[in-house]
């Protein structure tokens, strides 16, 4: 609880009784016990705070420097931005080449998007 930063008054307590941060941090904490290779993580700040999405964020980028594999998948352009070093963007069933976050921006994926299935 204390490496995800997962604030509580009482350990004891039930996750649903946590804010939506809070509980989305413990589902990653749960996930992290069976100490995975990859991670993969679809819409991981969906429903949360501004606060909790960077803490979320900020874990996703140390876990990643720790030598895991984290796949994000989310709709939220400047999140990908945000914690990506590679990004891939999937649109009717055709994907992009993979690109380094030094190479893209929001209009690259807006632009990788608006090929109605005819992706690089």
């Amino acid at each position: 609880m204390k490496q995800l930063g997962v604030k509580t008054t009482d350990t004891t307590l039930p996750a649903s009784s946590l804010s939506g941060g809070n509980q989305q941090k413990v589902v990653l904490a749960k996930w992290l016990a069976f100490e995975p290779k990859i991670l993969i993580l679809v819409g991981p700040t969906v429903g949360v705070d501004v606060r909790s999405k960077l803490e979320i964020i900020q874990q996703i980028h140390q876990l990643a420097d720790q030598g895991l594999s984290v796949i994000v998948i989310t709709d939220d352009i400047p999140e990908l931005l945000q914690v990506s070093n590679e990004i891939m963007v999937m649109h009717k069933g055709c994907s992009s080449k993979l690109a380094s976050i030094d190479d893209v921006d929001e209009q690259w994926v807006l632009d990788e998007l608006g090929k109605d299935g005819e992706a690089a």
